[in-house]
């Protein structure tokens, strides 16, 4: 009688331990659902420089193909989304926790946490790990890992708006930048700025570099449809397509060459945008 007993009291701590489970991913699932936009920093804290070995680019990357809209924060902090600058609570914020690279380590370690705009944890992925030496190599394998949990989490945007606030316009303070000097660009702009309005030849289109506000534009053909926003950073200028996010260099004859991960080769690629003649 007594082990019939037990077991049936196993039997109701599984069930209840299950229906717990159950009910927590349903809750994540259902969060998720609630947001659209996702605002990735141009610098994660867990690294120092801005978007070092690609993550941040790479982190875009893969929460496009889940299905999220995704912005740089330096978008939303110069107000080109309107969207997020007047009720930042109708986004996720997205950052990465893990182990420091360093020579001595054996094991690269990411996650990615994704925040609502009161810095509580609406989802988060388990570590993806990595052993691989060249810290470029390493750190990216190791988020890919990590966004294999999300990639099996279901998510379809139900048309909600975030959390609700009741605020005209709200100033984005908690963003993962270190403080407002983030906003303002570095002087090398300057030198893409020297190339405002000239024309750039690729793939057999042409494109009209533009000064904006927040940094730069790629305008394709005639109809001056935006084709691709130029975030100026510390290191390399931070590129951003609807199918390309990576890093963009001047050439020494002015031409602009994009570096990026190719996911379905799983390569670093590189397209090359031709200046063309006054």
């Amino acid at each position: 009688m007594k082990q019939i007993t037990h077991l049936l009291i196993a039997i109701s701590v599984f069930t209840i331990s299950f229906s717990g489970f159950s009910q927590g991913e349903s809750a994540t699932k259902d969060m998720l659902n609630n947001y659209k936009n996702v605002v990735v920093p141009i610098e994660f804290k867990l690294l120092s420089e801005k978007n070092q070995y690609l993550l941040n680019s790479l982190t875009k990357h893969l929460l496009n193909q889940k299905g999220f809209t995704t912005y740089m924060d330096v978008e939303v902090r110069k107000g080109e989304v309107p969207e997020i600058r007047l009720n930042p609570c109708s986004a996720l914020y997205a950052s990465l926790e893990g182990t420091e690279v360093t020579m001595f380590s054996f094991v690269t370690k990411v996650k990615l946490v994704l925040k609502n705009c009161h810095e509580e944890v609406v989802y988060e992925t388990g570590f993806g790990s990595s052993r691989e030496k060249d810290y470029k190599e390493a750190y990216q394998e190791a988020l890919r890992k990590a966004f294999a949990d999300l990639e099996n989490t279901a998510y379809e945007y139900n048309g909600s708006n975030g959390l609700q606030i009741n605020t005209s316009v709200a100033v984005l303070e908690k963003s993962n930048h270190k403080n407002s000097e983030a906003a303002q660009l570095p002087v090398k702009s300057k030198t893409l700025e020297a190339l405002a309005g000239r024309k750039y030849r690729y793939n057999n289109q042409t494109y009209t570099l533009r000064k904006i506000e927040a940094g730069f534009i790629l305008e394709e053909g005639e109809n001056q449809k935006r084709y691709a926003f130029i975030s100026p950073t510390d290191g390399d200028f931070l590129y951003n397509s609807e199918s390309i996010n990576g890093t963009l260099k001047i050439t020494a004859n002015n031409n602009l060459k994009v570096t990026y991960f190719d996911s379905v080769i799983g390569k670093l690629q590189h397209v090359i945008y031709v200046l063309m003649a006054d």
